[in-house]
């Protein structure tokens, strides 16, 4: 951004994808359409009140209205992502 002359607070995005669950997508030409909202992202961001946030889309929200392998692939690759973000942040 600040290339383009913007400045904005940092953000770092992370990449979760696991080839099991991503394949089983995108191996079929009916299903590949989801591929933009594969539920493997994680975005960590700062905002101007100090704090670090996390954002992720709402991958069993979006997973259900297709149905059938996407919706189940979606599931797992959420409840997956949301146990990193738990042991990422739980405090022992």
């Amino acid at each position: 951004m600040e290339k383009h002359g913007k400045h904005v607070l940092p953000v770092k995005v992370i990449s979760l994808c696991h080839p099991n669950h991503s394949s089983r997508i995108l191996e079929k030409d009916t299903e590949r359409i989801v591929s933009a909202m594969m539920p493997c992202r994680v975005s960590i961001y700062k905002k101007t009140d100090g704090k670090t946030y996390i954002s992720r889309m709402n991958s069993l929200m979006v997973a259900s209205d297709f149905g059938g392998t996407i919706e189940k692939v979606m599931t797992e690759s959420a409840n997956e992502v949301e146990e990193i973000i738990e042991k990422t942040l739980r405090v022992d």
